[in-house]
Parts: C-alpha cells; sequence; structure tokens
C-alpha cells in the first residue's frame, strides 16, 4: 500500500512551478569502492561545460521547463505524491552507500582535463601531455574506459550460448556498441591525445576529447545504476560519475554540462538519480529481486539522460553557428562523436529523422550543417524525459 508523504517540491518541479508562475503573471561494477575520499571542496559550477552553456536553458526560442505531460504518474518525484512507498530519498539528497566513492575522482579528473584542453583558451601540445598523464593515471578514467560496456546492447555472444567480456582480447571486435570504451571511444581518445600533444589542431583535438569523455560518463552513469542490482554501491558509482559526488546545482562533470544547457533537464535526471536509489532502499538485499521496480527506475534515468543530452548537443549546434575559424571546426568535430550518440534512441523514436541527422553529422563544412533543422529535430524527437 502507498503511503503519504509529506510534500518536498523537487527541483525539477520547482523549475516547473517557477516558469508556470511567470506566464501567469504576463524542465563494470562499482570501481573500487577501497579508493580514498575524494572530498567536495571544488567545482566550477555552469562554467564546466566548456563550449556549452551559451543559452542558459533555452533551446532554439522554446521555453526550458519539461512539460507536465512528460511526468509519467509511474516516476518517482521526491517528496511529491507518486505511486512510490516512502524511502531514503524522499528528503531529496543522495544518500551513499560507502563512505567514499571512488568514480567521484574520475569526474575531477575530467574537471583537471577540461582547465587544461577547452576551458582556457588553445592548449600546448605540454598541455596534452599533462592531460594525457590525468587521464591514465593509476585507477583513473583511462583504466575504466577500456573495459566500459554499454548496457544498451546485449552481451557478446561465445556463439555457443554463453557470453565473452569486453576485456579479453578480440572480443570488441565481435561487439563494438556493446564494448563501446575499448572499440570506439578508445581509438578516438589515442588519436586526439597523440595529434594534441605534436601540436596539430589543438581546439579540435581538444574538442574530440571532450566530446568523447562525456559519451564515456553518460554510459557509465546508465551502467552503474544497472549492476547495482547484484552490488548496491553501484549506485553510488552512477550518481558520482553525474555529478561528482556533488548536488544538482553544485554538480561537475556531465551534470554541469547539462545543467548549463538546460538545468530543468538536470533536475530530471536527478530525479532519475534518485529513483534507483529509492528503489534499491526498497529492495535492500544484497542482489535485489523487485526487477520491475527497478527497470521503471532504470528507465525514468534514462529518458532524462537522453533528454538531456539532446538539450546537451542543440547548445553545442547553436554556438558553432555563431562560432567561426578553429571554435567553429572545434564544435563540428565534438557534434561529430556526441551527434551519433542520440542515433540508437532516435531511429526507434524516428528513423527518418535518425537518418537525416546522419548526414548532417557526416558534413566536413561547419556552414553546411543546418543547425535548425539539427535542433528542431531533437526538439521533436526528445520532447519528454
Amino acid at each position: 500500500m502507498r503511503r503519504h508523504r509529506p510534500f518536498r517540491p523537487s527541483l525539477g518541479l520547482l523549475v516547473l512551478a517557477g516558469l508556470l508562475a511567470l506566464s501567469a503573471l504576463a524542465g563494470c561494477g562499482e570501481d573500487d569502492p577501497e579508493a580514498t575520499p575524494i572530498s567536495n571542496n571544488g567545482g566550477n559550477d555552469d562554467t564546466n561545460s566548456g563550449n556549452n552553456g551559451t543559452n542558459n536553458g533555452t533551446n532554439n526560442g522554446t521555453e526550458d521547463v519539461v512539460p507536465a505531460e512528460c511526468i509519467l504518474p509511474t516516476d518517482y518525484s521526491p517528496g511529491v505524491e507518486d505511486t512510490w512507498d516512502a524511502c531514503v530519498s524522499d528528503d531529496g539528497a543522495y544518500h551513499a552507500f560507502g563512505m567514499s566513492i571512488s568514480s567521484a575522482g574520475r569526474t575531477a579528473a575530467f574537471e583537471e582535463i577540461a582547465d587544461l584542453l577547452w576551458r582556457n583558451g588553445a592548449p600546448s601540445a605540454n598541455d596534452f601531455l599533462d592531460a594525457r598523464e590525468i587521464y591514465a593515471v593509476d585507477e583513473g578514467i583511462d583504466s575504466r574506459l577500456q573495459r566500459r560496456e554499454d548496457e544498451h546492447y546485449p552481451k557478446v555472444s561465445d556463439g555457443a550460448g554463453g557470453t565473452l567480456s569486453c576485456s579479453d582480447a578480440g572480443v570488441p571486435a565481435m561487439g563494438p556498441e556493446r564494448c563501446v570504451g575499448p572499440a570506439l571511444m578508445l581509438p578516438i581518445l589515442n588519436d586526439a591525445f597523440q595529434q594534441g600533444a605534436m601540436g596539430d589542431d589543438p581546439e579540435i583535438n581538444a574538442a574530440r576529447i571532450e566530446a568523447t569523455l562525456l559519451w564515456f560518463f553518460y554510459v557509465s552513469v546508465f551502467k552503474e545504476a544497472t549492476t547495482c542490482t547484484s552490488k548496491a554501491a553501484d549506485c553510488d558509482s552512477s550518481y558520482a560519475y553525474y555529478t561528482g559526488d556533488f548536488g544538482p546545482d553544485e554538480a561537475i562533470g556531465l551534470a554541469a554540462a547539462i545543467r548549463a544547457a538546460s538545468p530543468a533537464a538536470n533536475a530530471r535526471v536527478w530525479d532519475g538519480i534518485l529513483a534507483f536509489r529509492c528503489w534499491r532502499d526498497l529492495d535492500s538485499a544484497e542482489v535485489a529481486t523487485d526487477t520491475a521496480l527497478r527497470d521503471q527506475a532504470l528507465a525514468q534515468l534514462d529518458r532524462a539522460l537522453l533528454y538531456g543530452l539532446s538539450r546537451l548537443i542543440i547548445d553545442r549546434a547553436e554556438h558553432m553557428m555563431g562560432a567561426s575559424g578553429a571554435a567553429q571546426q572545434a564544435d563540428l568535430a565534438w557534434l561529430k562523436i556526441m551527434g551519433p550518440v542520440l542515433d540508437r534512441e532516435l531511429r526507434v523514436r524516428d528513423a527518418a529523422a535518425a537518418t537525416a541527422l546522419a548526414a548532417e553529422w557526416a558534413k566536413t563544412d561547419p556552414t553546411a550543417v543546418d543547425v535548425n533543422a539539427v535542433a528542431t529535430t531533437l526538439l521533436q524527437a526528445f520532447d519528454c524525459p
């Protein structure tokens, strides 16, 4: 039976309520839990998105608000009457299982790389070398990216009824979409770091690194939420891969990038994170058994992440339209990596739109990209989180 909870408005609903008021007046297992705790003493708020965030929460002339009809009756909304039983997430905060979360250190490393490569003007060859060192530190981003699997795709089959690990030699080539880290991300990063260290196209290669790392963090957020079924601490990893172990308004990394493009999208992802934490509180056995509630929470999180990525891509495309020279080429390089990340879901929602966008990402001249068509297509296809 559903238990009633006192009303505590979530960030997402506060954004929605504020905009409505204005309109009335005139949106592989836990990674090393034994790691040294990360201190929450940093974060650059909305400056954490590189060249994105130029529209301050508006895209293509639309208000940054999640339509009320997009919040499904089955969605978890912290502090608001819903179909969920009362749980630890109802106060709107994330309650970690462990004292330290090693994935928070990887998100912090992303911020250090950002300061070197794309936040402070064109990077030098030495900046790429320093960034590569941060990326490759022991138990850092590289150690996880080299084995990262995308849970949206089935495991690689061994042809005899079993499955193979993406960590094994030869397997990534057998299933590149599943083995996304070693098969697709790693070659881009290795090439971009190498070219940048040689002084070649520094802004373009920095943008390639930024886009690929954002892709990695997106995949990691969903992956760790999924494996939280058998290891509760993986919920912590998912949360920290998105936020860096901060609340929604102070979060760094992917959360800051999405927040700069769309605060409403960031609020919805936060609600999705609290949804899977609520599920794991209600289903607290060592191995979770309520797979229906888990899938409900994961679907909410996944929709919100895709919504956030769509707004982030629109924001970068619109920035490209107003840029020139190397900065414009860098935006296109970023879009060529991040744009196709939405292709899997977009083909399910609108195959013709997916084909049209693929043609835009294939263009080599940034001025030839139809940014208005890109924005319109993504706004229509991802109209709800």
